[in-house]
C-alpha cells in the first residue's frame, strides 16, 4: 500500500536514479572489459617495453607477434560484441575505444620502426577487421561465437 501512496513524481525520481546507477556500473563493466581485452592483445608489446633496449630484431618480431594475434582474435572479439550488441553501430561503441588502445600501444612501443607496419597500416588493418564483421550478417557473427570451445 506504500507504493500506491508515492507520488508520480517521486517514483520518476526514483526510476531516474536507478537508471543512472545501472548506466554507471555499465560503464564500469565495459570499461574493465576494453582494459582487460587491450591488455591481452598487447602482450607481445608489453614485453618489448620491459625491455627498451630492445635489439631491432627482438622489436620486429614482438610487433610482428601483437599483428598477428589482432588479425586471429580481433575478428572473434568484433563477432562478440557484433553478437551480443546486436546493432553494429553499438557494437563499434566498443570496438572503437578498443582500437584506439591498440594504436596508443603500438605508437608508444614500436611506431617509425625500420621493419614494421606504420600506424597508419594498423589503423587500417584494425578497421578493416571489425567492418568484415559488422558488416557480415548477424547470424554469422552468431556462428562464429557459438563454436568456440569453451
Amino acid at each position: 500500500e506504500a507504493f500506491h501512496r508515492l507520488r508520480r513524481s517521486d517514483l520518476r525520481r526514483s526510476q531516474a536514479g536507478r537508471n543512472a546507477r545501472i548506466e554507471e556500473e555499465l560503464e564500469k563493466a565495459c570499461k574493465a572489459l576494453l582494459d582487460e581485452l587491450a591488455s591481452w592483445l598487447c602482450r607481445p608489446l608489453t614485453l618489448l617495453g620491459a625491455n627498451a633496449s630492445a635489439p631491432g630484431d627482438r622489436l620486429k618480431a614482438g610487433a610482428d607477434a601483437f599483428v598477428e594475434c589482432c588479425r586471429k582474435a580481433l575478428p572473434l572479439i568484433a563477432a562478440h560484441f557484433r553478437a551480443y550488441l546486436t546493432d553494429a553501430d553499438i557494437a563499434f561503441s566498443l570496438f572503437a575505444p578498443l582500437q584506439a588502445r591498440l594504436i596508443a600501444t603500438w605508437t608508444r612501443q614500436v611506431d617509425g620502426c625500420a621493419g614494421v607496419m606504420t600506424e597508419a597500416e594498423l589503423v587500417q588493418l584494425l578497421e578493416r577487421i571489425f567492418q568484415d564483421v559488422a558488416t557480415s550478417p548477424l547470424t554469422r557473427a552468431m556462428e562464429a561465437v557459438s563454436s568456440i570451445r569453451r
